[in-house]
């Protein structure tokens, strides 16, 4: 776990946690659907300075421009989307989405606009951060890619999915997790003391599947 320690304290003596961000784990299915429950870890922080970002794929000929952004609850607390993107083809889509929660375990539960053919699922722990990202780009390009600034201190995490079989190839992010079946979904994210202006983050899929979409966010200190 990656920290740095809080700036500054709320009344009475009492300091919020250090800044701090963790991946935790992901889900997938290859099941269709239009409510998918994954359940598990959500961090071990459990103070109610600790959010919870998950970064979701799906895949299927929904139509993601208007569709993608799943109604997602976490523990019990509803989330709120940040950001999304469909592929060009509207072949499948990524959004990020983040929630307030003390609690370490739980279900994550997604409803989709109408049924997808696959989902998966990245979880992050955010604690003593800032809800409302500094900066954030979407891409459907090949390779998927653009640049973001990263505040001091600050994290940036990113999910990505290919309508293909392929596996990710991150650059300017550590890769956390990639999974690969009727579709594939990856995500990536990373931690800066020192944060990073004009960073460049993009991923590259195996095979150049035309269907494909990546989020990225940056967040910084409360």
């Amino acid at each position: 776990m990656l920290t740095v320690n809080a700036a500054s304290g709320f009344g009475g003596g009492f300091f919020p946690p250090p800044f701090s961000f963790d991946f935790v784990t992901s889900h997938g299915t290859e099941d269709d659907g239009q409510t998918y429950t994954f359940s598990g870890s959500l961090g071990g922080n459990s103070t109610g300075f600790k959010h919870v970002i998950v970064g979701i794929t799906a895949g299927g000929s929904a139509p993601f421009s208007t569709n993608f952004f799943p109604a997602v609850t976490i523990a019990g607390v509803t989330a709120t989307g940040l950001l999304k993107i469909g592929s060009p083809n509207n072949d499948g889509g990524t959004c990020l989405m983040i929630a307030q929660t003390t609690a370490t375990t739980g279900d994550i539960v997604i409803t989709f606009g109408q049924t997808v053919y696959r989902a998966d699922c990245g979880v992050w722990q955010m604690v003593s951060g800032n809800a409302t990202p500094t900066d954030t780009f979407t891409s459907i390009a090949n390779p998927a890619t653009g640049t973001i600034d990263i505040p001091a201190p600050g994290v940036c995490v990113g999910i990505f999915t290919a309508w293909t079989s392929s596996t990710a190839t991150w650059t300017g992010l550590t890769e956390d997790f990639d999974r690969v079946g009727n579709g594939s979904g990856s995500g990536a994210s990373d931690f800066f003391a020192s944060g990073a202006t004009g960073r460049t983050v993009s991923v590259t899929p195996s095979g150049s599947p035309t269907q494909r979409s990546l989020c990225v966010a940056a967040f910084g200190e409360a």
